[in-house]
């Protein structure tokens, strides 16, 4: 799903029996960086409680379109790119190797931009 932000309107409207029908979903999130938004932030917490219910993250990559926001030293990419994969898929596919970010088969969204790596405070432990 990219839909220049149309994203969180379907996925706050749309039932997570709709959604958990899915084994996969790839979403293109935009204006991730309104994070530090009370309003948007309380909406993107909503969406994700709503996706984590039948869903895991099993791969992220910012978009390099847009660039990183920084703010009182929390990096947020503008745009993200999330892929997730339905829970009853995960011990069947699930692994143990190491988290690396950026993914070997990763490439940049604009080819004449600065690659963007995602923040390690996201998804490193």
């Amino acid at each position: 799903m990219d839909i220049e932000s149309g994203e969180y309107d379907v996925l706050m409207l749309e039932g997570p029996e709709t959604l958990k029908s899915f084994s996969l979903m790839i979403i293109e999130f935009h204006g991730v960086n309104r994070l530090f938004q009370i309003d948007f932030f309380k909406m993107f917490s909503l969406i994700f409680e709503k996706i984590y219910k039948n869903f895991s993250i099993c791969h992220v990559h910012p978009n390099n379109c847009s660039g990183i926001l920084k703010l009182k030293g929390i990096e947020v990419p503008s745009n993200l790119e999330i892929t997730f994969i339905n829970n009853k898929l995960l011990d069947c596919h699930a692994n143990n190797d190491k988290i690396i970010l950026p993914h070997k088969l990763d490439e940049k969204n604009v080819a004449s931009k600065k690659n963007l790596i995602m923040p390690k405070i996201w998804w490193d432990k």
